[in-house]
């Protein structure tokens, strides 16, 4: 079935994504986004320091490049916000799951996984539930929202915000995540929701369907996956 998209929504979706860095473009039946492939490559490349256990957290250093980098990510939608602390998560498990996943949705997608940086709150589960495991982001820990029982992610630091995990300090966590969307299905909410729809058309001979969906809420393009292993705690 195809979906209609109105043309509003789509220049809308386009301008928020223009002012985070992320490019948008659709076709009849799907939106293709492009994310920032070479950032997100060197975050993993260049900052990751040598470690003997399996999962080790790595502090950025102040004013760093890549600290300024993602301070300024948040910034763009939460201008008063004062970051006091960004750590890398090393945990080699789960970056492996996260890449096997990654090349599946590649070879499924002719070679173009869409991988996204976005962002992601926890409400008051503690972030080592994600990032100290092998489960990673886990459909478990999710409630049914607008776009039913998936893993939320955003473009905006500021949507995610609202999500963040609280602190006995008064201050607030959230994950900056890279996400592997592969072909997005935008669509307005649907509670009902289980994963997303099958394609009109499949190259492969057999039925095959979207790799997540994607709508807009609270001034933020959301991203919404339906399994495991799609997005990795940075």
């Amino acid at each position: 079935m195809s979906v209609s998209v109105p043309n509003s929504f789509r220049q809308s979706m386009i301008k928020i994504a223009h002012e985070n860095m992320v490019e948008i473009k659709f076709t009849d039946d799907e939106m293709i986004v492009t994310g920032l492939e070479e950032h997100i490559r060197q975050a993993k490349e260049n900052f990751w320091v040598p470690q003997t256990g399996s999962c080790i957290l790595s502090p950025l250093a102040p004013n760093s490049t890549e600290w300024n980098r993602v301070v300024s990510l948040i910034l763009k939608t939460l201008p008063t916000a004062v970051v006091s602390n960004i750590q890398i998560v090393q945990n080699k498990p789960l970056w492996i799951r996260y890449s096997a996943e990654k090349s599946r949705i590649s070879d499924k997608n002719k070679g173009v996984p869409n991988e996204l940086e976005l962002f992601h709150g926890t409400r008051s589960t503690s972030p080592d539930q994600i990032y100290n495991t092998e489960d990673g982001f886990d459909m478990r820990f999710s409630n049914k929202g607008m776009w039913g029982q998936g893993i939320y992610f955003a473009v905006n630091a500021s949507y995610s915000h609202n999500y963040a995990y609280p602190l006995p300090d008064g201050s607030k966590q959230l994950f900056l995540a890279r996400a592997v969307s592969g072909a997005v299905h935008t669509c307005s909410p649907d509670s009902n929701i289980r994963m997303p729809p099958f394609k009109e058309h499949s190259s492969t001979g057999v039925k095959e369907r979207y790799d997540s969906i994607s709508g807009q809420t609270g001034g933020s393009i959301v991203f919404i996956f339906y399994q495991n292993c799609m997005a990795y705690p940075y």
